[in-house]
């Protein structure tokens, strides 16, 4: 009789943006067991909890099962400190939320003794994204400086950067290093990362203090070569290339569907198996070069994100 694989176990810790970790884990059932939630014991915590039939923990210390892997969907110097501690027991931890570049520079100097990690941007792992990255890695030749315009809102900012670093040669990814953005005509920075020329204006939307609203239409990520624009509008579409003089064909393309996904496509099908792809490569053995190219990756995106930010005050 052939033994059944053992399934891989998981913590989440925060139930208000892990409540989208809880569903999909839970979900996912033939290869992940959740195994323990961390929460301050708050009754929406305790809600979660019981809906899913979870036993719930108030501190790291208090899970004593062994884990494969932790999701952290506490943001700020809390979620740091609760992956530092999960890194400290060996366990391997992925993080939900923007992170401080100092914090993903302590984990490069703990170098190969400290185990791994890895930050979400959310939306590299959705259909659409991934197409866009596909369709603009064709278009860039290799070793051609390209440049790359990005609008976002302060909730959209650190998933629109992460695309478009996407856009990098993994290959390059290690040899980049951050500097000083140079500001434009308008006041909007611009940074040269390799053969990258970044622009990145920050707008609101709705709320200046949240921007959930626009947490979806807030992407506007654009590729500029000498003869097309290659535009990603919003995460889950539409993808329109745009002809430049050069071009004597179609004024515009507009590349997939004619219409993005429903809410309820997006957010039972697309986005859990989005973080279902992003959970698999956590628990997945690494090489030594992809761990380093992901944290080089996760601290250009970081540094970018803190220095845009930081100074607008939000």
């Amino acid at each position: 009789m052939r033994s059944m694989k053992r399934r891989i176990r998981i913590v989440v810790c925060g139930t208000g943006f892990g409540h989208a970790w809880i569903d999909a884990i839970t979900r996912c059932r033939r290869r992940y067991e959740l195994v323990a939630i961390i929460a301050r014991g708050s009754r929406h915590s305790k809600d979660i909890c019981h809906q899913y039939g979870v036993p719930m923990a108030t501190s790291v210390p208090a899970v004593k099962t062994k884990i494969d892997a932790a999701i952290v969907a506490i943001g700020g110097k809390a979620g740091e400190d609760i992956t530092n501690e999960w890194l400290i027991r060996g366990v391997p931890v992925l993080m939900e939320h923007p992170v401080s570049p100092s914090f993903i520079g302590k984990v490069q100097r703990r170098g190969e003794s400290f185990t791994r990690i890895h930050v979400n941007g959310h939306f590299c792992d959705l259909p659409t994204v991934i197409r866009f990255i596909k369709i603009c890695k064709r278009a860039i030749e290799p070793h051609r400086a390209f440049s790359v315009a990005v609008i976002a809102t302060p909730r959209t900012l650190y998933s629109c950067l992460d695309i478009a670093i996407a856009l990098l040669p993994s290959r390059e990814m290690t040899k980049i290093r951050f500097r000083r953005p140079e500001l434009n005509f308008l006041g909007d920075p611009e940074y040269r990362l390799g053969p990258l020329h970044l622009k990145v204006n920050l707008m609101c939307s709705t709320s200046s203090a949240d921007d959930a609203a626009g947490s979806l239409g807030g992407h506007f990520i654009q590729l500029w070569l000498p003869d097309q624009r290659i535009t990603l509008v919003g995460p889950t579409g539409p993808i329109i290339m745009l002809g430049s003089v050069g071009h004597r064909g179609a004024t515009w393309i507009h590349s997939g569907a004619s219409s993005a996904p429903s809410w309820y496509r997006y957010s039972v099908e697309q986005r859990p198996a989005a973080l279902i792809a992003a959970l698999d490569r956590i628990v997945r053995n690494h090489s030594k070069s992809s761990r380093n190219e992901h944290l080089q990756r996760a601290l250009l995106v970081s540094r970018i994100w803190d220095n845009v930010i930081h100074p607008t005050g939000f």
